[in-house]
């Protein structure tokens, strides 16, 4: 059985989970690897951490994600300029 008199803090507060910025941008890929086990070859390494930066940096910019990703693959499909994530003429 625990006793609650030896679980004292001496004067600090609780420490919060995810309190640094970039820790709380990471946590959604760091939960998405635990969960889908990662990949199984460098390959599917890279295409998971594009994936994943072009999904942050979306919706950082306030973009909707699934319009982005389908309108750049159909872009891809047809061959004509892509929407773009970076740079001084992004469109939101």
């Amino acid at each position: 059985m625990i006793d609650s008199r030896n679980c004292q803090t001496l004067g600090a507060s609780p420490a919060k989970p995810g309190g640094l910025p970039l820790t709380l941008e990471l946590r959604d890929f760091v939960l998405w690897r635990k969960q889908s086990f990662g990949s199984q070859s460098e390959r599917g390494d890279r295409f998971a951490e594009r994936v994943m930066s072009v999904v942050r940096t979306a919706r950082k910019q306030g973009k909707a994600v699934l319009d982005f990703m389908v309108a750049t693959i159909g872009a891809y499909v047809h061959g004509t300029t892509p929407p773009r994530l970076l740079g001084a003429d992004a469109t939101a």
